[in-house]
């Protein structure tokens, strides 16, 4: 085991926990996450502080989160996730504690209220075990509309869907949508849980818009899926409620 990972077996204090983790030195991960600091959410100026000045509490909380964790360490993708807890969670610390019930909730460290919810780290473990289950969800697209899935392998490598929606699956909406509703979805995902609200809220959104799809260039498919398809589907709803409510059909 880690060192990060007998410090978390003894439960010591968080808080002091968290300082430890903060202060390790840096690596493989830390140059990552200060590769992506600039990308995450471009209008945010306090995400591109140095991350040497200590004020970078995007930095902060991704080097943790990749000592907890040293099998997935750091991933792109989890940087889009930490940064929706700061923006909404002003103590860093609890937005930590807040990215670990989401990634790893079995640690038992994690907010009683959202303990047992989610397991989101497996979608960054290096089998990518929560998103290769490629079968299903494309099992589940044909069944809502099977045109449309022609369509949308067409413009991939003709056997998976997931280059079309895997960004929306890892970052859960954040890197393509606008902040007003990746939050808004961003919420309901900690309310409802897992990948599966993601996909059942992706095919009500594809058959909905199936015409659309099918009428557009072939050079603005992937674009639109990725970019407009679940804004405008939510948007046009009355409520998110409503879409919610749709995408357990």
């Amino acid at each position: 085991k880690s060192n990060a990972e007998r410090t978390l077996n003894k439960t010591p204090s968080e808080g002091t926990y968290y300082t430890q983790l903060r202060s390790l030195p840096s690596n493989e991960n830390t140059r990552q996450i200060t590769v992506d600091l600039h990308r995450t959410i471009t209008n945010c100026e306090e995400f591109k502080l140095a991350p040497d000045s200590g004020k970078n509490r995007l930095y902060n909380v991704l080097h943790a989160y990749s000592a907890v964790d040293p099998e997935v360490g750091y991933s792109q993708g989890m940087n889009f996730l930490a940064a929706m807890l700061l923006l909404n969670i002003p103590d860093e610390e609890d937005a930590f504690w807040c990215l670990v019930s989401i990634m790893m909730p079995s640690k038992g460290q994690s907010p009683k209220m959202l303990r047992g919810r989610h397991n989101w780290r497996r979608m960054f473990t290096p089998d990518m075990q929560g998103i290769q289950d490629d079968d299903i969800v494309k099992g589940t697209y044909l069944e809502a509309a099977p045109i449309v899935l022609d369509r949308i392998l067409s413009e991939t490598d003709g056997e998976s869907i997931l280059p079309a929606f895997s960004s929306l699956y890892f970052t859960i909406f954040i890197s393509d949508l606008p902040y007003s509703v990746a939050r808004r979805l961003f919420e309901a995902f900690l309310v409802i849980g897992e990948r599966d609200f993601i996909t059942r809220l992706l095919v009500k959104a594809v058959k909905d818009k199936a015409q659309v799809i099918l009428k557009l260039p072939c050079f603005e498919v992937i674009s639109y899926l990725r970019n407009v398809l679940v804004m405008e589907y939510v948007q046009e709803r009355v409520s998110l409620k409503d879409a919610l409510y749709c995408s357990k059909s």
